[in-house]
């Protein structure tokens, strides 16, 4: 579920190579009998090619357990505006993730960077710990709870870092309800600027904003 969620999110968000972004993975180097609460590290540098990520991601091994506030805390020094965590649940090594991520962001260099979640079918406690850091981080929380959801959630958070949403209008004969095809058109109302033109057909991706449209 996660290599094809990364998959989807690296698509999503790299339009060249300036915009790609980096991975650093917790867990994947030592076995989880060895208990190791510094188990983390960066395998791929923003910016880096797609071939560089395929292979990371190809090599991916999930073996050990999750120091996420330890990876967090290294994370943050890695000095990036925007943080996605990908995870299956809290941190193995009891220490409070979201109180790690106030303390390391609070007055540092990344106070204003944004901590994005993605959640695989966490538990109910692990999933209140989880909701928690995205606040602590004013990022957005994602639940994933099967592996069918995994591409569209990847394409979704990408849309969140680009500043972009969906938008679907619909139109409609009343009173019989029949819904019919019309030219509509988005628009910022200052300067009263054309957006987007569209039908009211299916879904449109447009920059976050205010508008209103005309149909």
């Amino acid at each position: 579920i996660a290599r094809e969620l990364l998959a989807a999110l690296h698509s999503g968000l790299t339009s060249d190579e300036s915009t790609a972004p980096g991975l650093r993975l917790f867990g994947s180097a030592s076995v989880a009998s060895r208990r190791d609460c510094s188990d983390t590290r960066q395998v791929v540098r923003p910016g880096a090619t797609t071939a560089s990520w395929s292979a990371a991601m190809a090599a991916i091994q999930p073996r050990g357990i999750a120091p996420l506030s330890y990876a967090l805390r290294q994370a943050a020094g890695d000095s990036v505006s925007t943080y996605v965590l990908v995870t299956d649940g809290g941190d193995d090594c009891r220490v409070d993730p979201c109180a790690t991520w106030k303390e390391v962001v609070g007055g540092g260099p990344n106070r204003r960077s944004r901590l994005h979640v993605i959640a695989l079918d966490p538990a109910a406690d692990q999933l209140e710990e989880l909701r928690c850091l995205s606040r602590a981080g004013s990022g957005s929380l994602t639940v994933i709870d099967g592996s069918d959801e995994a591409a569209t959630a990847g394409a979704r958070v990408a849309r969140i870092l680009r500043n972009e949403g969906i938008i679907e209008v619909r139109a409609a004969v009343v009173p019989w309800g029949k819904r019919v095809v019309l030219p509509a058109r988005l628009m910022r109302p200052l300067p009263n600027e054309v957006v987007a033109a569209f039908t009211t057909r299916g879904t449109q991706i447009v920059p976050a904003g205010v508008y209103r449209v005309v149909v």
